[in-house]
């Protein structure tokens, strides 16, 4: 049995609503700012009962003292952590709970409100490169602002059954990153099945403006051996910035870049052109030959600056059923899902 010292009630009963995890939680590891201004948080967890070598001053090193399959929890404070190397999430069934208030927008550029786990260093291809499986994180943001094209993600998803709630993921926000093919925020690799994305912000409007076509805030990576399948994103929020008709929000890099079925409920899909002197061609975009052929389903979706859901339907021919993108929303000739401007009259 995993004793406690004197931990207040209310941030067991904390942990076990975010995560849903009743009372069998693990061992609680916390994440503070590093040098004097993690001084006031630190007294207050050590006045507390928290062991003073409970708390460190690093993501890597909080998750090197967690063990897998037993529930362990990490919670960090609000804050701007600095990565010079990708934390390696290999381990299964821990979590990351981030503390603070506020949707997860917020850039390392501003005062934080829930924690960021950034990088500028120019050779890191990814902050999380998440193999584990059912693992949960919750309230944080991951960023990566290298100014070189080796730095390709925020995230990279490659193991089962893992979820994020109230997350947000940036990626493709500097100069070095917005031409290169193979950037994005978020990367549903082949192993990164069953997946839940919940009310989280996946890409920038302000950072970045993208110029691949062949790139996407959300990429899916599988092979032609298997990609991931069966994927959840509810009410949460794609935003981009580009200014090339043929950028798209979301790329599938071949067949089975993903497969079976991708679920898609109350999200945004959001580019922003400068002056609205333009709008890109579509959400959703395959490439130009060996298509990948899942099921987007679309239920209460919304598009703003994009001419339609996608292009380059199944195989390259468009079928009555538009091939891959299916919808509950109205249908293709009264713009399902696509906004348009609230032109008409009383009456009309």
């Amino acid at each position: 049995m995993i004793k406690r010292r004197n931990l207040d009630n209310s941030l067991v009963q904390w942990i076990m609503t975010q995560t849903n995890l009743g009372p069998g939680i693990g061992k609680i590891k916390y994440v503070a700012p590093a040098a004097a201004a993690t001084a006031q948080y630190r007294t207050m967890l050590e006045e507390q009962g928290v062991d003073s070598g409970d708390i460190y001053t690093s993501l890597a090193s909080a998750y090197a003292a967690i063990v897998t399959r037993r529930n362990d929890i990490i919670i960090a404070a609000p804050a701007l952590y600095t990565l010079t190397a990708e934390v390696a999430w290999a381990i299964d069934n821990a979590h990351l709970l981030g503390i603070g208030t506020g949707l997860p927008h917020a850039d390392w550029t501003l005062t934080p409100n829930i924690p960021i786990f950034y990088t500028a260093t120019t050779d890191q291809a990814n902050i999380v490169n998440l193999t584990g499986e059912a693992n949960s994180f919750h309230n944080v943001i991951f960023e990566n602002y290298g100014a070189n094209a080796a730095c390709l993600n925020a995230v990279i998803v490659n193991g089962y059954l893992n979820s994020f709630v109230d997350c947000a993921f940036h990626g493709i926000m500097t100069t070095e990153q917005v031409a290169t093919a193979e950037c994005c925020s978020l990367n549903i690799a082949a192993g990164g099945h069953y997946p839940l994305f919940k009310r989280c912000e996946i890409g920038t409007r302000e950072w970045g403006t993208r110029t691949s076509t062949t790139s996407g805030h959300l990429r899916f990576t599988g092979a032609s051996g298997g990609g991931p399948g069966h994927g959840r994103f509810d009410n949460c929020i794609f935003s981009s910035r580009a200014e090339t008709a043929g950028v798209p929000m979301v790329y599938m890099v071949g067949l089975r870049a993903a497969t079976s079925l991708w679920r898609f409920t109350d999200c945004l899909f959001y580019n922003f052109w400068n002056n609205w002197e333009g709008m890109c061609d579509s959400v959703f975009q395959n490439p130009t030959s060996g298509q990948n052929t899942c099921s987007i389903v679309l239920e209460n979706c919304t598009a703003v600056g994009f001419t339609e859901w996608q292009q380059r339907e199944f195989k390259g021919v468009t079928y009555t059923n538009e091939g891959w993108i299916m919808t509950n929303m109205p249908i293709t000739g009264t713009a399902g899902g696509l906004t348009k401007l609230p032109t008409g009259t009383v009456g009309n």
